[in-house]
């Protein structure tokens, strides 16, 4: 407030001279970037005592309500950066100075499997560039896993999904949400990958050991939509009794359709004695062996990965709220069918492995090879039958298109 002289009040006939606080004029319009909200609601407005000790600008004040004259403040209310790991945004993000599209703007208006714009921000896309199909024409890609971020130069995927790749011929998507839109508010980014290094004992087929690291060419910017999953920290978690989500653009059913938007699904954690039991009752028949590197989830009609989420992330929330990685999307046996879990590859059984991987310095580009560190594993007999990989392997192919830069704008 300003204190102003000569502010002349009538009291009858009296005419006084007094000296009143009034408040600073309010502006029509914030600058841009800003909105005007209520100054409770404002994002970092007197959360944490900073600038309580030093003096500061005071914001701008501006009309809120101008029926009621209730005055508000200019403020940005995008929330700060998160600078750890597993944050999860359940109601999407705002981003000041973008109007969204309506489903995204009003949540009654989105399926309940529809992932919010940077609701899971650390789901990554692996695609190839294909170059245009005409000369100037836009560069088209294909789409061929999920991913997940886990530190700023590395994600995890399933070893299915790359084995057949090098480096120079896969990028990868941070930060996409609806494929072949432009709608989201903050760009996508694309890195080419400097190493893609498969699990030392992975075995295609029975698909044991189905993971897959992949190190970037260069480290990731944090941002809204943009960040990573947190890696587990008790190796003997098995995540037993919870519900867990994967996510991804696979099919919405086993001779479904790839899907634009990222799509949720929740499914609960089941026991590896109960998988195997389940899994038997399949055409995998009596005599199939669970790897006791999998990790088993869902088994509820309509409510599972599917293809074309291999790679891709199974997270739980732990106490804090944040999101862990408990598993990377492997096979199944169709989608979404009763008393068949998903099968993933189980993150906990490779935390040393990862770690190592991680620990590397940072290198040139090398082509596909599998990690020097072996863990000890107990080989098992095959499947009885082949289960499905949840890559678009072998699928009909599922095309994005891409301009020739980096990200939307």
């Amino acid at each position: 407030r300003t204190c102003t002289v000569g502010a002349r009040l009538f009291d009858g006939d009296v005419n006084t001279t007094v000296t009143i606080c009034c408040r600073q004029p309010p502006v029509e319009v914030c600058p841009k970037g800003e909105v005007c909200i209520d100054d409770a609601t404002c994002p970092g407005i007197l959360t944490d005592g900073t600038g309580q000790i030093d003096p500061r600008r005071p914001p701008k004040s501006c009309i809120l309500d101008s029926y009621t004259s209730q005055y508000g403040i200019c403020c940005d209310p995008s929330p700060p950066v998160p600078q750890h790991c597993g944050v999860r945004n359940p109601e999407g993000i705002a981003v000041s100075g973008y109007k969204l599209i309506d489903r995204i703007q009003n949540p009654s208006l989105l399926p309940a499997n529809e992932a919010r714009f940077a609701e899971f921000p650390w789901q990554a896309m692996i695609y190839r560039d294909l170059g245009p199909v005409k000369p100037g024409h836009k560069t088209e890609a294909q789409f061929v896993c999920g991913a997940t971020l886990i530190g700023v130069r590395h994600l995890l995927t399933a070893a299915h999904c790359v084995k057949n790749y090098t480096v120079h011929e896969l990028e990868v998507r941070l930060g996409e949400w609806e494929i072949n839109n432009q709608v989201e508010p903050l760009a996508y980014v694309d890195h080419r990958p400097s190493e893609i290094v498969l699990h030392p004992e992975y075995k295609s087929g029975p698909e044991f050991n189905d993971i897959a690291v992949i190190v970037l060419n260069r480290p990731v910017v944090r941002d809204h939509h943009i960040n990573t999953a947190c890696l587990p920290d008790n190796p003997a978690d098995v995540y037993a009794g919870r519900r867990c989500i994967a996510t991804g653009w696979g099919k919405d059913a086993f001779f479904g359709n790839y899907q634009h938007v990222m799509k949720k699904v929740d499914v609960p954690i089941v026991s590896h004695a109960e998988c195997q039991r389940m899994l038997r009752n399949t055409r995998l028949g009596n005599y199939f062996r669970l790897h006791y590197n999998f990790l088993c989830a869902g088994g509820e009609i309509n409510k599972d990965a599917c293809t074309g989420d291999g790679g891709g992330p199974l997270v739980c929330a732990r106490a804090d709220g944040r999101y862990v990685l408990a598993g990377v999307t492997s096979w199944g046996i169709g989608c979404g069918q009763a008393e068949v879990p998903g099968v993933y590859a189980k993150v906990t059984s490779y935390l040393e492995w990862i770690h190592e991987i991680m620990s590397r310095p940072a290198v040139g580009n090398k082509p596909t090879i599998p990690s020097q560190v072996k863990p000890q594993t107990l080989p098992l007999p095959p499947p009885a039958a082949a289960a499905q990989i949840r890559s678009t392997e072998g699928a009909s192919k599922f095309k994005l298109h891409t301009t020739n830069d980096s990200g939307k704008h």
